[in-house]
């Protein structure tokens, strides 16, 4: 993967909301829970935060420590890209804890869970499928020098039932690709119903063929529904030494693989294609078992067998039917809805219609209204035209009279004059006439 250069823009989730109530999956280090990345659902880690004060006693040990594993799988999830390995999203610091969180693809169940709630036996071509899968991030894993080392039906998801991806990878190790075993100074790093032989000796010396073993664990799980439950790996025997034949020595002796899981292993059919391989991964030795890369030739030579195409093809059949049933379901109710939206139509179109009556109704008295009014405006104009002459006339008028009225007053001013003048002569008159 190329490294991100520092002018380069590194793109995040902006809003990531941790539904803790809604638990996936619960361990002894920690859950799983429902997340949400802005609008995408996913799946978020969680590690308790007791557990990140531990200590590691033993440096041998470290893959007991809960926060190693963790750093080991967001190291490699961030750098893997593979269709049946869990997509990495990114990871998160816990608000609440501040305890970091690895944010995954959300898938829909373990393989665990899936066998055990199955009301009957899986169909064999899902068998193959699922099997294919978790082979195909086997080889992928293995061609990059990792070792899952924990692969168990807890560890595997699936997506609608047929396809499986692989998860959980905090006791994954990381090897040198050219180098033929691994030697390593730790005890029992998975789960012990799931590990080979070699893994479980002190010290363990292994190679990938130790996932090989876990995988053909699945095998037998997967075709039977039933969690492996292997009997004890030593037993007492009696051993006879050629050299005393007589005498028999009671001795704790290792008990071959077969023979500890035969009780799972005789519930399988004979002629199950899926046997074979399983007594091939099961072998004590590691080299005597295939490597992922063989068993994906293997269980890409089952898929193309009439018997794995037979039922392909009654579950694409089925499928068939089941989209048919509920397209014709959808288009039922699809009928109905557009019955009832034509009812609906049609009663708004009656109240469409009534309401352009009643709005036509309204126009017309509108219409009648401003005739009128056009017809007493035109009205008033008229007779505002008429009291506008009216008014002009006896301005003129008014001013005429005045005009008499003016000349009246002088007329009577010089009359007075005049009067005054006869007056003063009367006076002057009598005047004389009395001397």
């Amino acid at each position: 993967m190329a490294e991100r250069k520092d002018n380069e823009q590194e793109y995040l989730f902006r809003n990531v909301q941790l539904f803790k109530n809604a638990t996936l999956g619960t361990g002894s280090y920690g859950a799983v829970c429902k997340a949400k990345c802005d609008q995408l659902l996913c799946a978020a880690k969680l590690l308790y935060p007791v557990l990140f004060q531990m200590t590691v006693p033993d440096p041998g040990k470290e893959h007991r420590h809960p926060f190693r594993r963790f750093e080991t799988e967001c190291a490699f999830l961030s750098r893997v890209n593979h269709p049946n390995i869990v997509q990495y999203l990114g990871t998160y610091r816990d608000p609440d804890t501040n305890a970091p969180v690895l944010l995954m693809e959300l898938m829909d169940e373990s393989l665990t869970h899936f066998l055990e709630s199955s009301p009957g036996d899986i169909p064999y071509h899902i068998q193959v499928n699922l099997s294919y899968n978790i082979v195909q991030a086997l080889a992928f894993l293995h061609s990059n020098g990792i070792i899952h080392r924990d692969l168990s039906s807890n560890n595997v998801l699936l997506i609608a039932g047929n396809r499986a991806k692989v998860t959980d990878f905090g006791m994954s190790k990381f090897r040198d690709i050219n180098a033929t075993r691994l030697a390593t100074m730790t005890t029992c790093p998975g789960t012990p119903a799931f590990m080979s032989p070699e893994a479980l000796n002190e010290p363990p010396v292994y190679t990938e063929k130790l996932d090989t073993f876990s995988f053909g664990v699945l095998l037998v799980q997967t075709t039977t529904r039933q969690f492996p439950k292997p009997t004890d790996s030593y037993e007492m025997r009696e051993l006879f030494d050629p050299r005393f034949p007589n005498q028999a020595i009671r001795a704790k002796v290792p008990v071959p693989e077969i023979e500890r899981r035969q009780a799972h292993i005789s519930l399988i059919e004979p002629t199950h294609p899926l046997l074979p391989i399983a007594h091939h991964c099961l072998k004590d030795k590691d080299a005597e078992r295939p490597s992922s890369q063989q068993l994906c030739q293997i269980l890409d030579a089952l898929k193309r067998t009439p018997q794995y195409q037979e039922g392909s093809q009654q579950d694409l059949d089925q499928v068939i039917r089941e989209k048919d049933e509920q397209i014709t379901e959808q288009l039922q109710a699809n009928h109905h809805l557009i019955i009832e939206n034509e009812m609906v139509m049609r009663e708004k179109n009656e109240q469409i219609a009534q309401k352009d009556m009643q709005l036509q109704t309204h126009q017309e008295t509108l219409t009648k209204s401003y005739k009128q009014l056009h017809t007493q405006a035109n009205e008033i104009q008229t007779l505002q035209a008429t009291l506008q002459h009216e008014a002009e006339a006896r301005e003129k008028q008014l001013r005429k009279l005045n005009q008499e009225l003016q000349s009246s007053k002088e007329n009577t001013f010089a009359l007075r004059q005049v009067i005054d003048q006869r007056d003063r002569e009367v006076s002057q008159l009598r005047q004389t006439l009395a001397s």
